[in-house]
């Protein structure tokens, strides 16, 4: 959960950056001073509660040059490389060094892609279908009716920043999908950013955070129920141990009131988003 906000080739970064016009490193800069806190009160609670307890598993076998297309795919993206060529590079990467090794022959690594673009099918359908009733919503006026109805209770751009946290928490306790959240909420978001002046890379960052945490706590999420199935226990009792989302969602919302962190050229993107 942790990795997944930090990363720069997860759905959601792309998800966030893109609907806001924003680097998606520099979604992930915003990202990082926030979760850190959080991450790291999350580990040391882990480490007192758990202290004592024996591992009842041990790690496998591994080779280091296994690693390499990870380690290579990190590299390009913190480079700036773009995502579509980084992520299908690291594929050929992987099926080369597996082929080379001798852990799996064409065919293998043929229907492995298969396999990965199968996995896939759900989320693109789901988002061309998102895609489409946006926009008919919004050739109808439901954006510009919610946007109304939305800037009409903010006063103030913390105000502001607090409606699109709100729109992005609700939207994902209804779906159960953070990237689907992300899709629906950024066209209100950035509309909003631009009405109060807001930092594009801080909305990308609110609309990352807020579906994410609530994503890590909503018993019928994809996450806590792969979790619980792993761990054969039920997904309303595991919520009381859900420390990093928790934490997640009170510094995030404590980044909202004290303006944190502030990037140096903050001032230059919010020209950037007004001129567009």
């Amino acid at each position: 959960m942790v990795g997944d906000s930090l990363s720069m080739i997860s759905d959601t970064t792309i998800a966030a950056a893109s609907t806001q016009g924003c680097k998606m490193k520099d979604k992930v800069k915003m990202n990082f001073f926030i979760i850190l806190p959080a991450a790291l009160l999350s580990f040391i609670i882990i480490a007192v509660m758990t202290a004592g307890t024996a591992a009842s598993a041990e790690a496998g076998p591994y080779e280091v040059i296994k690693v390499v297309p990870y380690v290579a795919v990190l590299v390009g993206a913190l480079a700036g490389a773009n995502v579509f060529v980084l992520l299908a590079g690291g594929v050929v990467f992987a099926g080369a060094i597996g082929i080379f090794t001798g852990t799996l022959d064409m065919w293998q690594f043929i229907d492995a892609v298969s396999k990965g673009m199968a996995g896939m099918q759900e989320l693109c359908i789901l988002v061309v279908i998102v895609g489409g009733v946006i926009g008919l919503i919004k050739h109808n006026g439901g954006i510009d009716f919610i946007l109304n109805f939305v800037t009409s209770k903010i006063k103030s751009p913390t105000g502001a920043k607090f409606g699109i946290a709100l729109i992005a928490s609700i939207i994902d306790l209804c779906t159960a999908n953070n990237t689907i959240t992300i899709i629906t909420a950024g066209p209100l978001a950035k509309d909003i950013g631009k009405k109060y002046g807001l930092d594009p890379r801080k909305l990308a960052s609110i609309l990352d955070l807020f579906s994410s945490c609530w994503q890590g706590m909503i018993p019928y999420g994809a996450q806590i129920l792969t979790a619980v199935g792993i761990a054969g226990v039920s997904s309303i009792g595991v919520i009381k141990f859900l420390y990093y989302p928790i934490l997640l969602l009170i510094f995030a919302s404590i980044s909202l009131v004290i303006e944190f962190p502030k990037l140096s050229f903050k001032k230059e993107a919010n020209k950037e988003s007004k001129a567009s």
